[in-house]
């Protein structure tokens, strides 16, 4: 699979010499219509953003993900930028764009990809989503799609980082304040279910569509998280080929493309 999703970029040739002859070489440079992004391979990164521009788990929404204006976007658990490359790829222009991301190493990588590619105003914010506000000590290594509010990187170092726990609310307010939201990603590695069983995720209201990614945890269902959505104004669109993510548009903003 990973030679097959390789052979999609532009420069599949120069990525499988990598591959196969300097695997040695952590960072690499795949490219993809324009677009130049850097992964990290020890990091884990070539399960995250190449796998969004080349996999249907968020294709398979063009439509809802596609607005005709330049769109305010919030990116939660950004990792190295995948989820907005693929707006990129896909035509959309930047308003505001505000990538939220646990890891401050992956931090690093995930800047330098979006002020390399993408046009707007651009933020990036090194912070972890919560259901309520608390500082986190975490073991995190050099990034990985995997980092976790819940135990350590499989690459974790022994020493502890501290990142600042937000609400959704929180985050919101310091990304927008009161503006609205035009598309919203949530990819937290279980916090999910945390966000939506404690208050402070009010301002979801704001968004018009809502991108979750929602994980297998024992003793609970994707439905409590999705549900728990519905209740707060969504529509839930057919599921694509992933199970795992679920899109949602807000039913008092009508259809974002139009």
């Amino acid at each position: 699979r990973g030679i097959r999703q390789i052979l999609r970029f532009d420069n599949r040739v120069h990525l499988v010499l990598q591959r196969f002859f300097f695997r040695g070489e952590s960072l690499g440079v795949y490219k993809l219509g324009g677009l130049e992004f850097l992964v990290d391979h020890a990091a884990g990164d070539a399960s995250g953003a190449p796998e969004v521009l080349t996999q249907p788990m968020y294709a398979d929404y063009l439509s809802y993900l596609t607005p005709s204006r330049p769109a305010n976007v919030l990116d939660i658990g950004a990792n190295i930028g995948g989820f907005s490359l693929f707006l990129a790829r896909h035509g959309v222009h930047f308003n505001r764009l505000v990538a939220v991301e646990l890891n401050p190493r992956t931090c690093i990588r995930l800047r330098f990809n979006l002020e390399r590619n993408l046009r707007g105003e651009i933020v990036v914010m090194n912070a972890g989503l919560c259901g309520r506000a608390r500082p986190l000590e975490l073991l995190l290594g050099e990034g990985s799609v995997a980092d976790s509010l819940y135990g350590p990187s499989f690459n974790a170092s022994s020493r502890s980082t501290m990142v600042p726990g937000l609400t959704f609310d929180a985050i919101h307010e310091r990304a927008f304040g009161e503006a609205g939201v035009d598309i919203c990603k949530m990819d937290v590695e279980q916090a999910e279910y945390e966000v939506m069983d404690n208050a402070g995720h009010d301002r979801l209201r704001r968004c018009r569509v809502l991108v979750v990614e929602i994980h297998d945890v024992p003793g609970r269902s994707h439905r409590d998280v999705a549900d728990a959505i519905v209740r707060l104004g969504f529509e839930q669109l057919s599921q694509g080929s992933d199970k795992s993510v679920y899109v949602f548009r807000n039913a008092g903003e009508g259809h974002p493309a139009s």
